[in-house]
């Protein structure tokens, strides 16, 4: 018995450290968690309001501006969530990034079978991009990315942008405009972080 339970144990630990050096390797430290659909909608429901306040301002303006609405992904994963807002609002641009090859791989193959053409992928690193363009952010990171994303938001994106923030606030001194506690059946999703650059 005391063997059986050795080896069950072993099993764990050594599945533990190739998870673990999977993503110290392959994904540069990220896990790939899928958000809870409970959250996914509450950031498309963020989306839409945000989008339509935009516009209108747009409008009252007195010229209409050609530029689609841009919702940017930073570590997008697989690009699930990305993909399935491109099909929430077609009229709009969504860019997902990622570092990793093996996920991006799986990123194009998952807008191929969604059959989208509003969502691209770029391999880049999310703290060298420029957020300049976005009009929104939706993200979902691990905590000790905070601090950095938080400066690169700072640095690099306008004034008026709608910022998401799945479970983990933002570090460099944002302050959440609000904080929403969402019912999910996922018991490490229940926080969305809201902000406006």
């Amino acid at each position: 018995m005391l063997y059986i339970i050795n080896f069950i144990l072993l099993v764990i630990f050594l599945y533990l450290m190739v998870w673990n050096a999977w993503f110290l390797l392959v994904n540069k430290g990220a896990p790939n968690i899928k958000t809870a659909p409970a959250i996914r909608k509450k950031i498309l429901e963020l989306l839409d309001k945000d989008m339509a306040e935009k516009s209108t301002i747009i409008d009252a303006g007195g010229e209409r501006d050609e530029t689609p609405y841009t919702i940017i992904d930073p570590g997008c994963g697989n690009g699930n969530q990305a993909v399935e807002i491109a099909k929430a609002f077609p009229k709009a641009r969504v860019i997902g990034l990622e570092v990793s090859p093996v996920a991006m791989l799986r990123c194009k193959l998952n807008k191929k079978l969604a059959g989208v053409g509003n969502v691209e992928f770029i391999k880049t690193d999310m703290f060298d991009y420029d957020y300049a363009q976005a009009d929104a952010i939706i993200m979902f990171q691990h905590t000790y990315f905070m601090e950095r994303m938080g400066q690169a938001f700072k640095d690099k994106a306008r004034p008026g942008t709608l910022i998401t923030s799945n479970k983990f606030p933002l570090g460099a001194g944002w302050e959440p405009v609000e904080v929403l506690d969402i019912d999910t059946l996922m018991p490490h999703q229940k926080t969305l972080h809201v902000y406006h650059a």
